[in-house]
């Protein structure tokens, strides 16, 4: 913002006599109509000198200077005389500053005892004898203050024709919304009977002090959150929306929310003791600032999908409510926890915690997210915890604690994920099908152990039967993150797929960094096919409900390529079957006869595949094993497939 700053600035009304009128008629006035704009907290100097006779100080008369932001709600001061003479050229000063930001209307008000009448002046040249309504013209623009209603990231907004920076004091004295991100401020006004609204996907930081005597309201969709990071603990509405007909890790941004904002969803809490969920039925049950919640907003009963926290904005140092442990079989350390900012807060290494895992877990709908702040790696994009989420960490010992601090507040990133780990080898598998997408990690680090480390790997939670779930396994225990010693000397890593629907997935190797002077090997047990991943990050594959999750081998050392006994491999053919049919598909187009035999050899099927990629047959029999052969001028391949 660009301001005129005046630490002294000097308003004098000269009054003349013309002629000999009554108090109370128009005399000549200078510096009228003067507009100026200050600071907040910025001396400048108010002075008036009375030139007309009569003006008798030991009976109460008296000279006032008055400021209003409407124009009709004066607050006057009076000022002291510094100069007097007899009966005239009366002169009287004061310093003023004023602490609120906004658009002041100011004016003069002058007494004379003799008369009893009150005379106003605003720099205009009129005064009026014992006027009771002002229709001030000079004005006085403290801080950056809004000039009409329209959006913050708009110069014409702004009295001063600039948006404001993270120096300016804000006064917004209309409806102002916030369109964008990076809006900051250092003191933020909002006046009475006016509004400040943050679009979803915004923020707004303010440095300074918040007052909140309007509106605040921050608003949520599908696209994302608005977000605020404020250290003075304002009355605000805070929108949460919800996606229907899907599970929600929630919690609150305000002090003092109740069950009563889920009214008409369904709501439930977790007990680690029991290894429990329980769903809360009243209305007027706590929710507990820092705990975390599931919610459901169901399509078959109504279910709003946005709800309103209303209530004082979270701020400060956040002590971690209830937290226990209790071994397996019981919660296992499992507790549910929230963020209790109206910003997300970065999982880090600031926070303080005590017999807490490294690792916290953030279910997304479908599958689980997760973050490791010692490695900085894992799904959960730079470990930024969303406003009013839910998450889950684990306690590994009797007497957990943690406290969430102030300064982890961040507004969130919106930019593609890229892991930031500290890792120099690390390995980063998904597998995508069904519409649906997984991943896990395989790390090296020499203070890890093969088995489960708390301060480096995570455990795999699983998600919805629809999406299929990638995780390794290893001494009996199912990894999403893990983080090992060594592999060149070790055996190789278990790496095990389930899904819920058949169909072809497939597996990508989305990040590769370091092993150097060791092979990455992916070994299907199913089909004998191994693919080295350094050189052939993908692999697809027919993947049924059915199967083995002990499908795959990750080889960290030389391994023998299979020799397929037709003569020929074809690496990227997928032979399937799919409800009565047999689809056979190849990343390139090939030309080549297919025969489809039962199992006594008699022939059910045959067609050709002329420079073509994918091919699909019918299979009118009864169900049952069949034989595929794929024949071309290199060789053929074959394949058992069920028809179900």
């Amino acid at each position: 913002m660009k301001k005129l700053t005046i630490l002294f600035l000097q308003l004098v009304i000269l009054s003349t006599v013309t002629l000999a009128l009554p108090w109370g008629h128009r005399y000549s006035t200078e510096q009228a109509n003067q507009n100026i704009t200050v600071d907040i907290n910025t001396n400048f100097r108010v002075s008036v000198e009375w030139g007309e006779g009569g003006w008798d100080g030991s009976m109460g008369s008296a000279f006032g200077y008055g400021t209003s932001t409407d124009g009709t709600d004066w607050t006057w001061v009076q000022l002291p005389w510094f100069e007097d003479g007899s009966g005239s050229n009366k002169r009287c000063r004061a310093d003023i500053s004023i602490s609120v930001p906004g658009k002041y209307y100011y004016a003069y008000r002058m007494i004379k005892a003799a008369s009893g009448g009150t005379s106003y002046s605003f720099g205009s040249s009129a005064w009026a004898e014992n006027s009771s309504t002002l229709s001030a013209v000079s004005t006085i623009i403290v801080g950056d203050v809004s000039k009409q209603s329209g959006n913050w990231s708009s110069t014409s907004s702004w009295e001063d024709g600039t948006v404001p920076t993270s120096s300016d004091n804000v006064a917004v004295m209309h409806d102002i919304t916030v369109t964008a991100t990076g809006a900051e401020t250092d003191d933020l006004y909002i006046y009475s009977g006016d509004s400040l609204i943050l679009n979803p996907s915004t923020d707004l930081t303010v440095n300074g002090s918040l007052t909140n005597n309007g509106t605040l309201y921050i608003k949520s969709d599908a696209t994302g959150t608005g977000s605020v990071i404020e250290s003075s603990g304002v009355t605000a509405t805070f929108e949460q929306h919800l996606t229907q007909d899907r599970w929600h890790m929630v919690s609150s941004p305000i002090a003092g929310a109740t069950s009563n904002v889920y009214n008409g969803i369904y709501l439930m809490k977790w007990s680690e003791p029991d290894s429990s969920f329980s769903f809360i039925t009243v209305t007027n049950e706590s929710l507990t600032t820092t705990t975390g919640y599931f919610v459901w907003s169901s399509s078959g009963i109504g279910s709003p999908t946005d709800v309103d926290f209303v209530g004082t904005l979270n701020t400060g140092n956040q002590v971690v409510a209830n937290l226990t442990y209790n071994a397996a079989p019981a919660g296992d350390g499992y507790n549910l926890v929230g963020n209790p900012y109206p910003s997300a807060v970065e999982w880090d290494a600031t926070w303080t915690k005590s017999n807490i895992d490294a690792t916290i877990y953030i279910y997304d709908g479908i599958n689980y997210k997760t973050w490791n702040y010692n490695l900085g790696t894992g799904s959960l994009t730079n470990g930024e915890i969303p406003p009013t989420q839910g998450f889950w960490i684990k306690a590994n010992a009797a007497s957990p604690s943690m406290t969430i601090p102030n300064s982890a507040r961040v507004h969130t990133s919106n930019g593609f994920y890229k892991s930031t780990s500290s890792l120099d080898d690390l390995l980063t598998i998904s597998v995508s099908g069904n519409g649906y997408t997984d991943q896990t990690r395989i790390g090296i680090l020499d203070d890890a152990t093969y088995e489960f480390d708390g301060e480096y790997d995570a455990h795999k939670l699983f998600g919805i039967d629809d999406s299929p779930q990638l995780y390794t396994h290893i001494l009996s225990q199912n990894f999403a993150v893990n983080i090992l010693p060594d592999v060149s000397e070790y055996k190789p890593v278990l790496l095990n797929l389930q899904v819920g629907v058949e169909g072809v997935y497939e597996l990508l190797a989305e990040e590769l960094i370091g092993f150097s002077g060791l092979p990455v090997y992916l070994e299907d047990l199913q089909t004998g096919k191994i693919v080295n991943l350094k050189q052939n990050p993908n692999y697809k594959c027919f993947v049924s409900p059915d199967d083995s999750p002990n499908r795959f081998l990750l080889h960290f050392s030389d391994v023998e390529a299979p020799i397929d006994p037709s003569g020929i491999y074809y690496s990227d053919m997928i032979i399937y079957p799919k409800d009565k049919q047999v689809i056979i598909t190849t990343e390139e187009a090939i030309s080549a006869v297919v025969t489809i035999t039962n199992l006594l050899g008699q022939q059910v099927a045959q067609g050709k595949m002329t420079n073509s990629n994918y091919i699909e047959f019918t299979i009118d029999g009864k169900k049952g094993c069949y034989i595929v052969n794929v024949m071309s001028d290199n060789g053929q391949q074959t394949k058992k497939v069920m028809i179900r």
